[in-house]
């Protein structure tokens, strides 16, 4: 990759993996190729609780997903969390996830304090429509999740394959794209329709080999050689 290109941002979502269980996850993921840091920004999304155990045992960055926390008050403890972490490589949060939406004020409350702490922040939303609202707050990325496809194992290709591009015609964040991403294929496209990265879960929860997954995910091949960038 050329050294003035932006590195891609690949998200694995550990959703409501938790405790020992998302730790496991992180030290098998820790064996992937050191290599993939030169094109990606590989990022673990984990729960709050989680963090400090998870960023000791892992070489990549750390996003906070907040998709199952209590809307009440617990998002004020769920920063103090990262505050108090003092883990350096815990560097932003997830919020709205289709999984967890968000009430508006919540979710602006929580954008306040990621901005306040100087967190990268990913707002997610399930239509163009919702993300050009979302833009508002100018996160560094705004991830699109088609809500058709959502826990299904289609491709966005087949169903929205110019989601990308047209995202971009109305949003100044990065775009990064979530359901319907199952190959490097899928990765490439967006990559080559002028997205920033994907978020990816059930690819790697599911895995029996993360690592290798993870390789074989991000290492794209053309005519022989890994593709550049």
């Amino acid at each position: 990759m050329d050294i003035n290109t932006p590195k891609k941002t690949v998200i694995v979502n550990f959703k409501k993996l938790a405790g020992n269980d998302a730790v496991d996850l992180a030290i098998k993921l820790n064996e992937a190729d050191d290599a993939l840091l030169d094109t990606y920004d590989i990022v673990l999304a984990v729960q709050a609780p989680d963090i400090v155990k998870v960023s000791q045992c892992c070489k990549f960055s750390i996003f906070v997903q907040d998709i199952f926390s209590d809307e009440k008050n617990s998002f004020l403890q769920y920063f103090e969390k990262i505050r108090f972490s003092g883990c350096h490589n815990v560097t932003g949060v997830i919020l709205n996830h289709p999984e967890k939406k968000l009430s508006p004020d919540v979710l602006e409350a929580s954008i306040r304090k990621a901005m306040e702490m100087e967190l990268k922040l990913l707002i997610c939303a399930t239509s163009i429509r919702e993300a050009v609202r979302l833009d508002k707050y100018a996160p560094s990325f705004i991830g699109i999740e088609n809500e058709d496809l959502i826990g299904k194992e289609d491709s966005f290709v087949n169903h929205c394959p110019q989601i990308v591009r047209e995202a971009k015609s109305h949003i100044g964040a990065d775009i990064l794209i979530g359901a319907g991403v199952k190959t490097s294929h899928d990765l490439n496209h967006v990559i080559e329709t002028g997205g920033s990265g994907v978020l990816i879960s059930s690819l790697i929860l599911k895995s029996t080999d993360p690592s290798s997954t993870l390789n074989d995910f991000l290492n794209l091949k053309h005519h022989g050689k890994y593709l550049v960038i």
